[in-house]
């Protein structure tokens, strides 16, 4: 493909789009509708990005309310409670899914659907 007929594909896509937006995740090809075949979806519809495969997250759900329920205290200049477990027991858990964007986003790695 020509780099005219890439600019020319580009400018097409804009044509398409209202708000002239054509590096969008909407029209990305790594980007996957949660439904595709929702007619009335619009820029808060949500998809999966499958530009590089899903990483590993480790969730401390609990773990971390107590580490900012004790940082608030400190900026508060608020003394501790001494008979409070800032520690909690956490919740681990993990997940391998793909990153989430919404229809409207852009990484910065867009690459046109052919």
């Amino acid at each position: 493909m020509s780099l005219n007929e890439i600019h020319k594909r580009i400018a097409e896509t804009r044509a398409r789009r209202p708000n002239g937006y054509a590096t969008r995740c909407e029209l990305c090809r790594f980007w996957e509708a949660d439904d595709p075949d929702d007619a009335s979806a619009d820029e808060d519809q949500l998809g999966d990005c499958h530009r590089y495969a899903p990483r590993i997250v480790h969730h401390h759900s609990a773990e971390a309310l107590g580490l900012i329920a004790w940082a608030v205290e400190e900026i508060a200049n608020v003394e501790h409670d001494k008979s409070f477990d800032y520690g909690f027991e956490g919740i681990e858990t993990s997940s391998d899914d793909w990153p989430r964007m919404r229809a409207a986003a852009w990484c910065g790695e867009f690459q046109e659907r052919l």
